[in-house]
Parts: C-alpha cells; structure tokens; sequence
C-alpha cells in the first residue's frame, strides 16, 4: 500500500504568503473587537449600571442627589436621561475613544472626570467602566480566531 501526495507549488506559495501577511497584521479582527469593546463600555457598563465589571457601582452621594433635583452645578445642564448612575449629558459614555494598529487595540476615555471614576488616588475605583475580565478576553478572542479561521482557508 502506497500514499502519495503532491503539491501544487505556486498554490502553496501563495497560501504561505498570504497565511504570513495575516499574521502580521491583526488590524482587521482588533478593529471589530474593539468595536464590540465600545459597546460594552460605552453602553453595557452604564445602562447595568456598572454591573458588568462585576462590581455594580456605588450609589449618588446626597448631594449629588440633590444637585441633580434642584439642577445646581453640573446639573444645571439638559439630561439625556435621568435615574441612572453616571448618565446625564451623556459625555462619559460618548468620551471612549479607540486605536487601533497592526498589534494594537487601546481604549480610553478622555473626559476628564473619567479618571476620578475608574480609580481615586489612594483608593480602589468607585464605579469602573473599563475593566478586563474573561467575557471581555472571550470577546477579542473570537475576533482573533475568526480572523485566523478566515486567513487558513
């Protein structure tokens, strides 16, 4: 009993270079992952009201309370909603901002009251927004897979 197999040269070239040009570049999958990491952020995370951070966030002082029913201070501002956490003019949720580049995904935020949400100097954050847990690790993953799925057929 015998088996045989032969290739077909140039298919195969062009198989390894294209399999070797995926790899170099995982713009395409990081660009749709971080789209799904947007919606997340920017809307999962504020609507569940911190819930999938897996820590739900922590309730208004009183006086935050009572800055937003007498429309005082930053509240003075027109709400887009009202009874929930961190959702008012919206601009927290709209502020996340993504880069994307060959190797590369980066989210941020770039409101400046971000930071004193995420996490107070000294103290652990209050009402996280950005967070890496296995569902957003699951997340990427499946953008990589597909890509890599996508790159060896």
């Amino acid at each position: 009993m015998m088996i045989t197999f032969s290739l077909d040269e140039t298919q195969a070239k062009k198989k390894l270079k294209e399999l070797m040009s995926g790899v170099k570049d995982f713009s395409a999958p990081l660009e749709k992952a971080g789209e799904d990491l947007m919606d997340v952020f920017g809307n999962r995370v504020f609507e569940e009201q911190g819930r999938p951070t897996g820590e739900p966030w922590r309730e208004l002082s009183a006086g935050t309370l009572m800055a937003r029913q007498k429309r005082t201070g930053y509240y003075k501002q027109t709400p887009i909603r009202t009874g929930k956490i961190l959702i008012w003019t919206g601009r927290l949720m709209k502020g996340f901002r993504k880069q994307v580049e060959k190797m590369k995904l980066t989210i941020n935020n770039e409101v400046p009251y971000f930071k004193y949400h995420q996490a107070a100097k000294g103290r652990p954050p209050q009402r996280r927004m950005l967070f890496l847990n296995q569902s957003i690790i699951q997340s990427v993953m499946k953008r990589l897979v597909e890509h890599l799925e996508k790159i060896i057929k």
